[in-house]
């Protein structure tokens, strides 16, 4: 039997790519998206009205004139209404922020986090989003992103494994998050949240990123897209030398153990991250030649000691051709958590509902 898509649908489609179209390539004329999108003039005029009435873009004239000699008008987001949150969960505490359609982060806040047991963790993180979005109760918040550490399962909604919190297993977060605040909610690994935040400010689509702390982390980007899957890129444990030392997976010279022996703040070991180099260029030449990257992102707490291992790393890694960077992640990762969120707000648009804020989430 043929499945039919009624108007509603269609409607909400048409305002969800429009609305992805402007916010990744404008602004844009009416013309312009005419063209983009094979709409008739008289679609086009539709849907971008409903946006506007919505509050999702606004129209203003361009900077140049026209072939007519006239000024033309275009169109962009509307950065005044409709927001995402973002969160970041992590061990040294939960950090949040707030964007708008753009992606222009508005407020930055910070709370300590209960990792003893999972009611006491999810409490706190209740709380804070709680009080975060207080803030903003007189405005559109449409979603929430949550950058997760340990194993996440982002299509389920699942925070699967969070070593840091005993006890802390297949947690559904997305759904516990939308029952209590009735938002779209979308959970991501923290690596993916942190690459995300980096695809928004370069042209590279081709992309590898590592995060060196307690523990690896991993996340890649083909073509533009990140790969995501639980479970995926465990570059952790990486065999980089069998005969190294033994890492708490059981094996011998996986990157982590490695990485571990520098430890981190006041456990920082010099002689440990003099070390290694020789580690992680094995591990980047690897990648290099797995993924073909134009960019491998380095980011972590250890980077802030880098000086102590980069010379020898750099020089490794150096006939590649490919740019190693390292970024500070001190916000990409709830910043690209927000990020997500705001993607997943578009996809989901429904104008009808625009008229309300969040101030229902808190009754």
């Amino acid at each position: 039997m043929k499945q039919f898509v009624g108007q509603n649908t269609m409607r909400r489609v048409n305002c969800a790519n429009m609305l992805e179209l402007i916010r990744s390539c404008g602004p844009l004329t009416r013309r312009q998206i005419e063209a983009a999108t094979g709409l008739s003039w008289g679609g086009v005029t539709n849907v971008v009205n409903r946006l506007i009435g919505a509050g999702y873009i606004m129209e203003r004239k361009s900077d140049s004139s026209g072939a007519s000699g006239r000024t033309p008008s275009v169109l962009e987001l509307n950065g005044e209404d409709h927001f995402a949150l973002g969160v970041d969960v992590n061990d040294t505490g939960l950090s949040a922020c707030v964007v708008n359609l753009k992606g222009d982060v508005l407020t930055e806040c910070a709370a300590p986090a209960d990792f003893s047991a999972p009611d006491a963790l999810l409490r706190c993180l209740q709380n804070f989003i709680r009080q975060t979005l207080e803030k903003y109760s007189d405005k559109h918040i449409l979603s929430i992103g949550i950058s997760m550490q340990g194993e996440v399962d982002g299509r389920n909604g699942l925070s699967v494994r969070l070593p840091q919190c005993p006890g802390w297993q297949n947690v559904p977060l997305k759904a516990l998050i939308e029952e209590t605040f009735g938002l779209e909610t979308i959970i991501a690994h923290d690596p993916d949240c942190m690459l995300n935040s980096y695809l928004s400010r370069s042209e590279d689509e081709n992309v590898v990123l590592l995060r060196l702390d307690r523990s690896v982390g991993m996340a890649a980007a083909l073509r533009g897209k990140i790969l995501y899957g639980s479970g995926l890129w465990e570059a952790a444990h990486m065999i980089v030398d069998p005969a190294g030392p033994l890492c708490r997976c059981g094996s011998r010279g996986c990157l982590e153990a490695y990485v571990r022996a520098c430890g981190v703040g006041k456990n920082i070991s010099l002689e440990a991250l003099e070390t290694l180099a020789g580690p992680l260029s094995s591990a980047v030449l690897t990648l290099i030649r797995l993924f073909r990257p134009q960019t491998m992102v380095l980011c972590g707490e250890l980077m802030k000691y880098q000086e102590n291992f980069w010379k020898p790393f750099a020089d490794a890694v150096e006939k590649t051709g490919v740019d190693i960077c390292t970024v500070a992640d001190a916000r990409s990762a709830m910043e690209g958590a927000a990020l997500l969120a705001v993607k997943q707000a578009i996809r989901q648009i429904e104008i009808s509902n625009t008229s309300k804020t969040n101030e229902e989430a808190f009754s």
